[in-house]
This record gives structure tokens, C-alpha cells and sequence, in this order.
């Protein structure tokens, strides 16, 4: 049986626009969300980190982030497969992803302009990176602060767009 908590994260996100086949067992109000938008077959997904266990989290200062890019490939790969992620792999995937956003310039920037004092978001674009053959990916972050739980997946997707196009103006590199 679902608990209250799961029912109220599931009633709140599909409010926002959001119909995932499996819906995060956690509080919106003690999470991070993680939005993905995976171009290559346009598919948009969300995922919960815990506030705590993001706080918690040591960075290991030495370990190159293209390192956590090649562990998160094939999760993120099965994940925007439409078979989502084994519980096994979820417990995998969250340390990565807590670890990958930690050393992005965009958690650095957050960190120093609020000093984790607002809610962070993260969206991440995910591109094929043609330069490696496809087989490896592009994961490009943005943070942005919002008092929201969950933003509305459409604003999701607009945010996203944006960004691509963007992205394709000043790293043309990345999509030849």
C-alpha cells in the first residue's frame, strides 16, 4: 500500500504536468529535484535527490567529472530507454548524479550567489556526443532557484529548449 507521503508527491507532480510510470517514495519538501532532457529521443524525466544526503555529500576534489559522465552513461542511457531504473540502480545513480552536480560551475555559482539558502532545481540537457562516435554524452547543468517544489514539466521543457538553442549557437562543436 502507498503511504500519504507518496500519494501527496504523486498528486503534486501530476498537478505540475508530470506522468511518470513511477513516481519518487519521497517529500518534494526535503528534495532536490533533477530535471533530464534527453534530446536524443526527446524525452523528459524527473528524479528526487534527498536535501540531506545532498548536503552530506563529500567531493572527492581529485576525481575528473568526465569520470562521472562515463558512470552516469548507462543509467541515464536506461533510464530515457522507457524502462526507468532498477531500485538497485536508483541507489547507484543518486550519489553519482549528487556527486556530478557538485562539481558543476552551475552548483559553484549557486552556492556562491545564495549560499544554498533557496531551493535549487537542476536541469541537465542531455546530448549525444558526436565527436566520441555517439557512444559517450554531452550533459550540459543549469541551476536555477525557485520556492516552487516541482516546476510544471511544459516549464521544463521550455527552459530546456532554450538552453538547446543556446547551446547549439555558442558549442556548435557539440553537434557536429
Amino acid at each position: 500500500m502507498e503511504s500519504m507521503e507518496s500519494n501527496s508527491t504523486k498528486a503534486t507532480m501530476e498537478s505540475c504536468g508530470w506522468q511518470l510510470k513511477e513516481y519518487p517514495k519521497v517529500n518534494l519538501n526535503d528534495s532536490y529535484m533533477v530535471y533530464f532532457r534527453d534530446f536524443r529521443a526527446d524525452t523528459l524525466t524527473v528524479m528526487a535527490l534527498q536535501k540531506v544526503a545532498f548536503s552530506d555529500f563529500k567531493v572527492n576534489l581529485k576525481l575528473p567529472i568526465s569520470n562521472l559522465v562515463e558512470k552516469l552513461t548507462p543509467l541515464l542511457n536506461k533510464l530515457h530507454n522507457g524502462n526507468g531504473l532498477a531500485e538497485g540502480e536508483v541507489d547507484e545513480i543518486n550519489p553519482l548524479l549528487i556527486h556530478y552536480i557538485k562539481k558543476t560551475q552551475a552548483y559553484f555559482n549557486w552556492k556562491n550567489t545564495f549560499g544554498g539558502r533557496t531551493r535549487a532545481h537542476f536541469i541537465i540537457n542531455i546530448y549525444k556526443d558526436n565527436q566520441a562516435g555517439g557512444e559517450y554524452l554531452i550533459l550540459r547543468p543549469v541551476l536555477i532557484s525557485s520556492a516552487e517544489e516541482i516546476i510544471i514539466a511544459d516549464d521544463v521543457t521550455q527552459m530546456t529548449d532554450e538552453i538547446y538553442y543556446l547551446d547549439r549557437e555558442r558549442n556548435k562543436s557539440w553537434f557536429r
